[in-house]
């Protein structure tokens, strides 16, 4: 048995020492050559995967993005309709103490500007 093992061990040497020089070159180099392209492979399927990665973040961001946008005209139609009410409050008492019963002005005109704002921000939101 361990002399089979010998022999066989010694049939590879022979074949081994029996390559050309030319031969085991080639060897040698196609070699390197399936090992270049197995490195850039791994490459391109690891942009390939962070590429994938970036988008995904793009993403989320123009979400947050879009979101915030929506927040802050909804807070601006918010605020609008507060300094119109406040307007109309003021109108009010003013127009008990005058007698008369019709919203005011600047209150028409706040409450139109509210309007304006509040209705893309809900557009933006939806």
């Amino acid at each position: 048995m361990e002399a089979h093992n010998i022999m066989r061990n010694s049939i590879k040497m022979k074949f081994i020492g029996n390559l050309k020089i030319r031969t085991s070159l080639i060897l040698v180099l196609v070699f390197f050559l399936l090992m270049l392209i197995a490195g850039a492979a791994l490459g391109l399927l690891s942009m390939r995967a962070n590429n994938q990665a970036l988008q995904e973040i793009t993403n989320s961001q123009r979400t947050v993005t879009a979101l915030k946008l929506a927040v802050d005209r909804y807070k601006d139609a918010q605020s609008q309709l507060g300094r119109a009410l406040a307007s109309h409050v003021t109108a009010q008492s003013n127009a008990l103490s005058s007698g008369s019963q019709s919203i005011g002005s600047e209150a028409s005109r706040l409450l139109e500007a509210s309007k304006a704002s509040y209705k893309p921000s809900l557009s933006s939101f939806a």
